[in-house]
């Protein structure tokens, strides 16, 4: 699971491919961090399981702004939850095995 979406970094270098690298919750403070990776393209990837993300993006939901409930598909509402901010709008979903990209499935405590 990830998307599509032309973003172009710091360096000039153009980032297409996203996908969740990792999630962390705070039940107790409803705290949920997310870590968002750009790769060149989606083949990169696939190619190299272990390649470098050009960039990684962190959102930090908390309080007022925090949308887990505790039986949701933590992965899947933070990609809706994200590709609602105007930076991602136009966003493609692409859907790929999430283990392959590196997603750790970690949700702390």
């Amino acid at each position: 699971m990830g998307f599509l979406k032309t973003v172009t970094t710091d360096y000039g270098v153009s980032a297409t491919y996203w996908n969740i690298k990792c999630t962390w919750i705070n039940w107790h403070r409803q705290f949920l961090h997310v870590e968002l990776q750009g790769f060149k393209d989606e083949n990169s990837i696939l190619s190299d399981p272990k390649k470098t993300p050009l960039i990684i993006i962190t959102y930090n939901f908390e309080g007022d702004n925090f949308f887990i409930d505790f039986d949701d598909n933590v992965i899947e509402k933070c990609y809706e939850k994200i590709k609602l901010m105007p930076e991602w709008e136009g966003a493609i979903d692409a859907y790929h095995n999430n283990d392959i990209y590196g997603y750790s499935g970690y949700s702390g405590a």
